[in-house]
């Protein structure tokens, strides 16, 4: 079997510069790879002052969620705990985000703390820092753009090729990037930061010279995404396994790259556990976040990765297959032995009652086939761009024959579009995947059109125009835009007016009425939980976190259960207040759980007897009950 061939090593092509072609250096594109990152993240700046979202907490509440972690580290809490102590039953509800997401922001508030109060100092921070995470997803797909060009036009690709291919990377990026919330100011939770890093191990994996600094990035990229959420897990073994079988089908070839990532994978893995789990937490197994498991895999894999890059990458095929085969061997055994439990879904031991009422109504960890009415017009936009990318990679993958590192990015992508129909929530990492084929395959149709126009004077340059329209989200959002423009002429459809009955539970009013009260414990549905804990200092219930079932559980048996029960839940639970809107889905479906239960006599203006009003607002839409 071959272990190499030029279209994986375009620097041991001796013909390249006998042929014309001038090698494209990554000094060439830094500076205009810069340039594009700063223009967008000034126009991403632009635009929240626009549209006044500068200044404020993002739009979700995992962002709202991380301001209060934040703040209470802030405010005297230990860095390894990262328990929310005012969120659940007593003892508080323990969280599982790591730490490393809050570095940039707590060394931005104690700069900016230098100049104003610390809430004002927070905020400013979290509404800098998130619009700068967006230079690290723009390297990345940029790099990784030209390393593509590199291997899908030929070693060394014609430089007009790579040129045009870069153009259109940071074209598509633009349409992405400065419209996306996640880049918005106040959009402080992960997510945006783990796409950055994830598309830094992506470029990593893409370079076709297999240079050990570079895979030593993405190794260390791979690794810290892993350490900030588990829900890349997927993509961090696609990566793992590309590795591996790059290594093993090219031998010595590979030796560099092979070595690199698993040094920065396991190097990273270890400073980040011991920097973020606190010494009595090391023999924790924890499936949901940074534990013990993670590291004896993650560490066995890198480190046996890097061994085998080292001292048997000379031998042949059989050997090195026994070799691999051996590391990944003591990789499965660690989970295997340790943490069998990790295999399955961490979901499907949360009641059925739960599961119905509270995660089947949070949408975006719904299955594509669920989504909800009116919402039909998500389906082309979640995968319509990554089906394209898909279809152009493998015809690139064909053209271009044998082992190559385009099979890395065929099996992120692959696995993120399979994903988003699993939950929709993944749809934004499939675009990220898709965007570097995506371009490279209009840029080729630019070039190509352009050699055409310049023989011809019949010659057209316009079929790139149709690829850059169908490389665009926008573009297939216009079916669900079409259809929401029908909806608002017909009046508002019944979820814009839930959305703004939601909003009413919540409002500013209804926070300021709870900051009068004396501090308590309140049962709300889950949409109010980060919302409580960010505007007062009361504790909450319930929230949307899967850790906090014990808490959501209880909240929701309190609002469905007869009078007599939901007294003993309240109880049990130490509630002092109940926080009730009558206009809200979340509500509505508890009162159809049970006609005699707590909310819906509630609902018909039954109050029991060990309720009592204390605040009424929004026009009577919000009732703050006071548990006797």
């Amino acid at each position: 079997m071959s272990t190499s061939s030029p279209s994986n090593s375009p620097d041991e092509n001796p013909e390249d510069n006998a042929a014309g072609h001038v090698p494209l250096k990554l000094s060439d594109i830094k500076r205009p790879i810069l340039w594009a990152a700063i223009a967008m993240v000034i126009a991403i700046f632009i635009r929240a002052f626009a549209l006044g979202r500068f200044g404020v907490i993002g739009i979700d509440g995992d962002d709202v969620m991380r301001f209060v972690q934040i703040r209470d580290y802030l405010n005297g809490q230990s860095w390894f705990d990262t328990d929310q102590l005012r969120l659940g039953l007593a003892g508080g509800t323990d969280m599982h985000w790591s730490r490393l997401v809050d570095v940039p922001l707590i060394i931005l508030t104690h700069i900016f703390g230098l100049f104003m109060n610390q809430d004002a100092a927070l905020m400013l921070a979290s509404s800098i820092w998130p619009p700068l995470t967006a230079i690290v997803l723009i390297f990345g797909i940029a790099k990784g753009g030209v390393y593509y060009a590199d291997i899908s036009l030929g070693a060394p690709a014609q430089k007009s090729g790579r040129n045009a291919a870069m153009a259109f990377t940071l074209v598509l990026l633009a349409f992405f990037v400065v419209q996306f919330y996640r880049f918005e100011p106040g959009a402080i939770d992960h997510h945006n930061i783990q796409m950055g890093l994830l598309a830094l191990a992506m470029a990593g994996g893409l370079d076709p010279k297999g240079r050990f600094k570079t895979h030593f990035v993405a190794g260390a990229a791979t690794a810290l995404s892993l350490a900030i959420g588990t829900e890349v897990y997927i993509f961090a073994a696609v990566i793992c396994l590309y590795m591996a079988l790059n290594w093993l089908i090219r031998g010595a070839s590979a030796a560099r790259a092979a070595q690199g990532f698993g040094l920065g994978l396991a190097l990273t893995l270890l400073l980040s556990f011991f920097g973020t789990i606190a010494p009595s937490e090391y023999l924790a197994v924890k499936c949901d976040s940074l534990s013990l498991i993670t590291i004896l895999a993650g560490a066995a894999g890198g480190f046996g990765l890097a061994a085998l890059g080292r001292f048997f990458s000379g031998r042949e095929l059989k050997a090195r297959f026994i070799a691999a085969a051996i590391v990944g061997a003591i990789c499965m055994l660690a989970i295997g032995t340790q943490a069998p439990q990790c295999f399955a879904n961490p979901l499907s031991e949360i009641p059925e009652d739960v599961t119905r009422l509270w995660l089947d109504q949070v949408q975006e960890a719904q299955p594509i086939w669920a989504v909800q009415e009116g919402k039909l017009g998500l389906v082309p936009l979640i995968m319509g761009p990554p089906l394209l990318a898909l279809y152009v990679l493998i015809g690139r993958i064909r053209k271009t024959g044998g082992w190559s590192p385009l099979y890395l990015l065929l099996g992120l992508l692959a696995s993120a579009t399979a994903l988003s129909v699993y939950q929709i929530r993944f749809s934004t990492f499939s675009y990220v995947f898709s965007l570097i084929p995506l371009a490279a395959w209009t840029a080729a149709l630019y070039v190509a059109g352009k050699a055409k126009a310049e023989a011809s004077e019949n010659g057209s340059n316009i079929a790139y125009i149709g690829a850059l329209a169908l490389s665009v989200p926008l573009v297939w959002a216009i079916p669900g835009l079409v259809l929401e423009m029908t909806q608002a002429a017909e009046g508002p459809s019944a979820q814009e007016q839930a959305t703004a009955q939601v909003a009413s539970c919540f409002s500013d009013e209804v926070m300021d009425g709870l900051k009068t009260l004396p501090i308590g414990t309140i049962a709300s549905t889950s949409n109010g939980g980060a919302e409580i804990l960010f505007h007062t200092d009361h504790r909450s219930l319930s929230g949307n976190y899967h850790r906090n079932i014990k808490g959501i559980s209880a909240q929701i048996h309190l609002a469905s259960s007869a009078p007599e029960r939901s007294s003993a839940i309240m109880r049990e639970a130490g509630v002092d207040y109940v926080h009730f809107c009558k206009a809200s889905p979340e509500t509505d479906n508890l009162v159809k759980e049970n006609e005699d239960g707590l909310y819906a006599r509630l609902k018909r203006g039954e109050v029991p007897s060990f309720l009592t009003p204390a605040l009424e607002i929004e026009d009577g839409n919000v009732v703050i009950y006071r548990v006797k």
